[in-house]
């Protein structure tokens, strides 16, 4: 892993932001059980929470522990994980300083077939973040400049992001997308281009 990159963990669910934010619930440890201090951020829209170190980086060639408690809990329930989620990871011996980049999209540019319940993608070639992603920076226009309001959202295990819109597309109606370059990786990269 890059030195520079934030560590992310994906649930299948809601958890309750006091339960994932409050201090011990999320933790990162190394060389062996030195703990490593950071900021836990918690992204609701994906159900993703994001361990970065107040260091600028992680050390070089060092392998790390991260541990998730069972004090997250689902929300609404208040359930708790069944046993804490452990997992290793080591780092390598340089920074992320390489934009991601835009691989491509589920419609191909001049498409006249959606359907007008169309959701819109976007793949990226790496692990994006998610909290970078948001329908300012990953929009729907049409007719012409008209705003298509709805939501983006981002999914760690494809690396894709999904453009819904909040009702249907006129039928008939060209639409663009769009994708800036606020959108960034989890080393803060941002997206080498902007994409339309």
């Amino acid at each position: 892993m890059p030195t520079n990159q934030k560590v992310t963990a994906t649930f299948s669910k809601a958890i309750n932001p006091a339960t994932i934010l409050a201090p011990g619930t999320l933790t990162v440890t190394g060389p062996g059980l030195t703990p490593v201090t950071g900021t836990v951020t918690y992204d609701a829209a994906n159900n993703i929470a994001t361990f970065a170190p107040t260091a600028p980086t992680f050390a070089v060639g060092t392998t790390f522990t991260a541990t998730i408690t069972t004090a997250a809990q689902s929300f609404p329930g208040a359930l708790p994980l069944a046993s804490n989620y452990v997992w290793t990871f080591k780092t390598g011996a340089s920074l992320d300083t390489s934009a991601p980049l835009f691989i491509g999209t589920n419609l191909v540019d001049l498409s006249s077939v959606a359907p007008t319940n169309q959701k819109v993608t976007a793949t990226f070639n790496e692990a994006m973040d998610s909290t970078t992603i948001s329908a300012s920076t990953f929009t729907l226009t049409g007719p012409g400049a008209t705003p298509v309001l709805g939501k983006a959202t981002y999914a760690t295990s494809d690396t894709t992001a999904t453009f819904t819109p909040t009702s249907d597309l006129l039928a008939g109606t060209p639409y663009t997308t769009s994708i800036t370059t606020a959108v960034k990786d989890l080393a803060g990269n941002a997206l080498a281009n902007a994409f339309t």
